[in-house]
Formats: C-alpha cells, sequence, structure tokens
C-alpha cells in the first residue's frame, strides 16, 4: 500500500517525501536569527551547538520539500518569509483552538472546515481529510 499524503504535525519531514506533503511548524526560533545566534551560546559544547544547526537546518529543509506549511500563528508565518524565499501561496495560518472560529476571519475553506470540525470534535478526522483533498495541489 502506498500513502497518498504525508502529514507532520513535528515541524521534519524526509528529504524528499515521495507523495504531497503537509507540514505543521510549531518553533518560531528556526526562523529567528536572533534566537539561532542566543540558542547557540546557551550550548556547553560543539557537540550541541552542531546538533542545534542540524536541527534548524532540517527544519528548514523540510519546509521547502513541503507541499503546503501550516502554522497557528500569523507571526510565525512572517517570520518564515522574512527567512525564506517562498510563494506566498505555501503558507497556511490556522490558529490553534476555537479562536479562529471567534475572529469571525475564516477566509479560505481549509480554516472553515477546521473550524466546523473543532465545534464537532466527532466528526474532526473526516473533516480534517476532507479540508486536505481541498488544498491545493492536493
Amino acid at each position: 500500500m502506498k500513502a497518498d499524503v504525508l502529514f507532520s504535525l513535528t515541524n521534519y519531514l524526509p528529504s524528499d517525501p515521495a507523495v504531497p506533503s503537509l507540514l505543521l511548524v510549531q518553533h518560531a526560533g528556526h526562523f529567528s536569527q536572533t534566537f539561532r545566534e542566543l540558542q547557540e551560546k546557551e550550548f556547553p559544547g560543539l557537540l550541541s551547538r552542531l546538533a542545534w544547526r542540524f536541527k534548524s537546518s532540517w527544519v528548514r529543509s523540510s519546509v521547502s520539500a513541503a507541499t503546503l506549511v501550516t502554522l497557528q500563528t500569523a507571526a510565525l508565518a512572517d517570520a518564515i518569509r522574512n527567512d525564506m524565499d517562498l510563494p506566498e501561496t505555501k503558507l497556511h495560518v490556522i490558529p490553534h483552538g476555537l479562536g479562529i472560529c471567534t475572529l469571525g476571519s475564516a477566509k479560505n475553506i481549509l480554516a472553515q472546515d477546521v473550524c466546523a470540525s473543532a465545534l464537532s470534535p466527532s466528526m474532526e478526522f473526516r473533516r480534517t481529510l476532507m479540508s486536505c483533498s481541498k488544498l491545493s495541489p492536493f
């Protein structure tokens, strides 16, 4: 059996996903030069600093490799846009929790479906799959 879509909730993807991929990025530090510099100062040795650089590089390459990237805040989307050259259509902000429903700003079909699934947990899995199928280029 072959997967139709790869969905990662952990900031990381394989370097070359064989299928379309949806990536959730949660760690803004990988897209801030100031944060990266401060983080490296806190690490006690060379090995720790190299591990951090590897993780940061992997997150950034995952964002590049992903078909679509979801983020929980507009601030993180802005940080990624400022740090990487990506098409505007690649990043999708989906606020955490019910915030999207109370703002009245569900501008795209994915956001509307996420809001509906948050209000109806019994249909969450089906709605998530349906929402993913509506995203271009899936």
